[in-house]
């Protein structure tokens, strides 16, 4: 049994999908190859450091339903590499949040997690709303800065401001060794 004071942490990464990618290029058009590359990287750099200290990880992906579910195929592919996909849990969430209709509180609570780390797409719209529901029900949650992408840079300044508590991946990888 833990102390009530133990952080124990999990790695929550929102939607390091190919639409995201798609969207932040094409449509938003603020988030360059380059840039959404080092999130991925910084992403998968953290997995594996979770991953090798035995620390839980999930995956969330956004997954359509109903007539729109032919969609997921192409444009809802993890971008995250195969080793990080195997390193962590894969779970589908059905709305902006990790906790929308997913599995994701369940697994948690299964295994005594009070503390998330949270990283993805888009920082402005499913890491905000992951971390609010996070803490309403409970959880310490963290931002990974430099993980996690807005729609745009300034946005992302923003958000990032607006968030109680942040911590860049590096110090984050540095914190785990």
């Amino acid at each position: 049994m833990t102390s009530s004071n133990e952080q124990r942490p999990a790695l929550v990464v929102l939607d390091m999908i190919a639409i995201a990618q798609f969207l932040g290029k094409h449509v938003f058009r603020t988030i360059d190859s380059a840039t959404f590359d080092q999130a991925i990287s910084r992403n998968n750099a953290l997995i594996s450091a979770f991953s090798a200290k035995g620390l839980p990880v999930f995956i969330m992906n956004l997954e359509l339903t109903g007539l729109l579910k032919s969609f997921n195929g192409r444009l809802f592919r993890p971008l995250l590499s195969n080793e990080a996909l195997a390193a962590g849990t894969v779970l589908a969430k059905h709305g902006p949040s990790g906790f929308a209709q997913s599995e994701l509180y369940e697994r948690l609570t299964a295994q005594n997690i009070n503390a998330l780390y949270v990283t993805g797409f888009s920082t402005d719209n499913a890491v905000k709303k992951t971390v609010a529901d996070a803490e309403q029900l409970g959880f310490e949650a963290v931002v990974v800065k430099d993980a996690s992408l807005a729609r745009n840079s300034e946005l992302q300044a923003q958000m990032i401001r607006d968030f109680d508590e942040v911590i860049s991946a590096e110090r984050l990888l540095r914190e785990l060794e």
